[in-house]
């Protein structure tokens, strides 16, 4: 119903329509709080070594909700699938140390490798081997200046690049969500989800003039002498 369904998809449903034209259909999954070993299948766990079986707490075991929640859909053709998760493998300051945080580089790709692989063989081919998948980063929970955890996960989403797409994570795209409110759950939802919708737009079908991603930077050098200020430089416009 419209009162339940993940806003972050709604927004970007119709904001992708209004740059295509045509209607897009959109299938909510979701489940808050929640590790990436719950959404992985075996595989994918496998080739990143986790010994583990998650946080044990039902839904957080590992490969729970990808056999109660992402496997009945694998005959169900699509075009590509959007994520917005994070937190429990970053952790909480001062609460919660997380769960395999640094094994994310390794977990997030595996994970999407083997939902396209596996989506792939389930639909015999109709669904792209490489459909595209976009993220938006693990928004701000707290002033995290001595607390770098977040941060941490949201690099380790990039696989460590920080942009995608690139060679480990393909036809991959994302939004931001750490400008407009320090939040785990910005009020703002449109945003980020229109940010994704403008990459999507771009990578996937070819609309130029949305951008693929925020500005990046050129470089970096200190101001002064005892390096008390920073001088970034970017790409584009702010």
């Amino acid at each position: 119903t419209g009162d339940s369904f993940s806003a972050i998809c709604l927004f970007f449903g119709e904001q992708l329509r209004d740059e295509l034209g045509v209607p897009v259909g959109l299938v909510e999954s979701t489940w808050g709080g929640t590790i990436v070993e719950a959404w992985s299948p075996p595989e994918a766990l496998e080739y990143c070594a986790v010994t583990d079986t998650g946080i044990d707490d039902g839904q957080n075991h590992n490969e729970y909700l990808w056999n109660a929640m992402i496997h009945p859909l694998l005959k169900m053709s699509i075009k590509g699938a959007i994520w917005y998760q994070g937190e429990q493998n970053a952790g909480y300051p001062g609460d919660y140390a997380g769960h395999n945080r640094d094994l994310y580089t390794c977990t997030f790709p595996a994970m999407i490798e083997q939902w396209r692989r596996l989506w792939n063989e389930a639909t015999g081919g109709d669904t792209d081997r490489k459909f595209p998948f976009g993220f938006v980063q693990l928004a701000p929970f707290t002033n995290q200046r001595e607390n770098l955890a977040w941060p941490q996960l949201r690099w380790h989403q990039t696989a460590d690049l920080g942009y995608v797409p690139n060679d480990i994570l393909q036809n991959v795209f994302m939004a931001t969500a750490v400008d407009d409110d320090i939040d785990l759950h910005p009020i703002n939802k449109r945003l980020p989800a229109n940010r994704l919708a403008w990459a999507a737009a771009n990578l996937v079908y070819g609309i130029l003039d949305k951008p693929l991603y925020g500005p990046q930077p050129d470089s970096v050098s200190f101001k002064n002498a005892d390096r008390s200020s920073v001088v970034v430089n970017f790409n584009a416009v702010l």
